[in-house]
C-alpha cells in the first residue's frame, strides 16, 4: 500500500495535479510519522485540522449564500448575547433549587435577535414531570427567588469574582458540558452592575439590566 501511494502520488505531481509550494521541517516529518503513538483525540495533526476547520467556519468563517456560518462576537452583539447567556443561567440555576433537577440536564438555547432565551429538561424522562411541578407548587417561591437578586444572585467570592468578570462557580456558571459557550461570555455585572466583565471594552461598571428593570417599574408607580 505503501508503494502504491507512492506511486500514485509521484504520477500526480508529474501531472502536475498536486504541487508542493513547501516541504515540511524533518522534526515535523518525523513526528507525522509517528503519529500511531498518540490516541486519536491527542493527536496533534488531527487537532490542527480541526481548529482550522472551526477557526474557518465558527470563528473567523466564510459568506456561503450571502449568510455568514458564524456568529461574530466583536460587534455591541457580544454585550447581548453576554446579558442573554447570564439570565439563562440565572434561571436554570432557579429552576435546579426549586424542582430537584440536577443542573446536568438542564440545556438552553439563546436568541440574540429576539432578545430571547428557553432553558429545557435536555432529556426524556419521567422527571420531566419535575417542570411541571416546579411551576404548579412552588411558582410564588420560584418567582420571588428571581425577583431577590440582589441576594440569589450573590456569590462566595465576592468582589473577587466581579473583578474577574463576574462568573464563577459559586454564582452563575454551569457545567461546560451542557453550557453553550463553555461558560465564555458570561457575567452577573450584566444582571446586576457592580462589575465590568473581561470581554467588554472600557474600565466603567456596567448598569445591570434587573437594575434598569427594576428603576423602570418604580418610576411606573
Amino acid at each position: 500500500m505503501k508503494k502504491v501511494k507512492a506511486e500514485r502520488l509521484e504520477s500526480w505531481q508529474q501531472a502536475g495535479w498536486l504541487q508542493r509550494n513547501a516541504a515540511l521541517p524533518a522534526d515535523i516529518l518525523l513526528k507525522l510519522q509517528q503519529r500511531h503513538e498518540w490516541a486519536g483525540k491527542y493527536d496533534p495533526f488531527r487537532l490542527l485540522v480541526e481548529h482550522a476547520a472551526l477557526a474557518r467556519t465558527k470563528l473567523r468563517g466564510e459568506i456561503v449564500g450571502g449568510r455568514a456560518t458564524y456568529v461574530d462576537f466583536t460587534t455591541i452583539f457580544k454585550m447581548t448575547y453576554a446579558l442573554l447567556h447570564s439570565y439563562a443561567h440565572y434561571i436554570m440555576q432557579g429552576i435546579q433549587q426549586f424542582s430537584g433537577l440536577d443542573l446536568g440536564s438542564i440545556g438552553e438555547y439563546i436568541f440574540p435577535c429576539d432578545l430571547a432565551f428557553a432553558v429545557y429538561r435536555n432529556g426524556m424522562t419521567l422527571d420531566l414531570g419535575d417542570l411541571s411541578a416546579l411551576w404548579r407548587n412552588h411558582h410564588e417561591a420560584f418567582l420571588s427567588y428571581l425577583r431577590n437578586f440582589p441576594t440569589s444572585l450573590g456569590c462566595n467570592l465576592g468582589n473577587l469574582c466581579m473583578t474577574k468578570g463576574g462568573a464563577c462557580p459559586d454564582c452563575i456558571m454551569i457545567p461546560e458540558v451542557i453550557c453553550l459557550t463553555a461558560n465564555k461570555y458570561l457575567s452577573r455585572s450584566t444582571l446586576i452592575g457592580r462589575g465590568r466583565p473581561d470581554f467588554i471594552v472600557g474600565e466603567e461598571r456596567l448598569k445591570g439590566y434587573l437594575q434598569f428593570a427594576l428603576e423602570n417599574a418604580r418610576a411606573q408607580q
